[in-house]
């Protein structure tokens, strides 16, 4: 997870020679995790932009993807119920 978040615009064969792994092990990775690399980045749109936010987060916070939209939503949701 380190290597996609260190230059996300790499190639999955340049990851994985950073990362000491296959090709395809990255591509594995890559798609449990949800995580948006290589030519994919080069779309520009602002889902991408927030899916690149969120897997950075994630990775800061040391959670899962959907960890991490859980606690987000849950901090939300808490501001909303106390400000009713």
């Amino acid at each position: 997870m380190r290597e996609f978040t260190a230059d996300p615009e790499r190639t999955c064969f340049e990851i994985a020679e950073a990362a000491g792994c296959s090709a395809a092990y990255v591509r594995v990775v890559a798609r449990r995790e949800g995580v948006t690399f290589g030519r994919a980045l080069r779309v520009p749109a602002r889902a991408t932009k927030n899916r690149i936010w969120l897997e950075r987060e994630a990775l800061r916070m040391n959670c899962t993807i959907a960890e991490a939209i859980d606690a987000i939503v849950t901090d939300a949701r808490l501001d909303s119920e106390e400000a009713d």
